[in-house]
């Protein structure tokens, strides 16, 4: 399993529109990308990150030629709803452990 995340600062005076553009358009996207396992996006004050599971590496690499993700990334640019610089980090799991149960009774739907 694969770990990638993804952070950047908002516009503070849009959060709300941005919270609704992760649940109308990135979540969706997401599930629909082969090996992905799952995304959490936290915020923080204007910071926000995102924290996707990926079967492999290959299943992030295939990102770079989805035309949902790509559809998606331009989207959120053309809201200028971002600020600052954008960073992405890929991590390998060497270990964990999640309850899935308790998980999933804490995400808001």
């Amino acid at each position: 399993m694969i770990v990638r995340t993804w952070q950047t600062a908002i516009d503070p005076d849009r959060v709300d529109e941005f919270e609704a553009f992760v649940n109308t358009y990135s979540l969706p996207m997401f599930k629909l990308q082969p090996g992905c396992l799952g995304v959490l996006v936290s915020r923080d004050g204007r910071m926000t990150t995102t924290l996707s599971l990926w079967e492999d590496r290959a299943s992030i690499d295939q990102l770079d030629t989805s035309t949902t993700y790509k559809e998606t990334v331009e989207r959120i640019l053309a809201t200028e709803l971002l600020r600052g610089e954008q960073t992405v980090k890929i991590y390998p799991v060497f270990g964990g452990y999640l309850d899935l149960e308790a998980i999933g009774q804490q995400i808001p739907q």
